[in-house]
């Protein structure tokens, strides 16, 4: 079991913004990268549960965001 505590500032993350963690649990480039992301309302309201993320580590570029892949918390 992995466990892992992050924080931030409330007032770090613009109103209509998000935030993302991702862990990459090893070096071998078959890894896949588990993501998460907590989206911020327009009314500076945290979104009670987190968009999570699936994705082959070989697809990650300096440009990437996670809107660019897709989400796998409704699956």
């Amino acid at each position: 079991m992995l466990i892992s505590m992050y924080s931030w500032e409330e007032g770090d993350v613009i109103d209509g913004e998000s935030v993302g963690v991702c862990h990459k649990p090893s070096k071998n480039a078959d890894a896949l990268v588990s993501c998460w992301e907590w989206r911020k309302n327009e009314e500076g309201v945290f979104l009670n549960d987190p968009y999570s993320y699936l994705f082959d580590a070989k697809e990650l570029t300096e440009t990437s965001t996670l809107g660019d892949f897709e989400v796998i918390s409704d699956v």
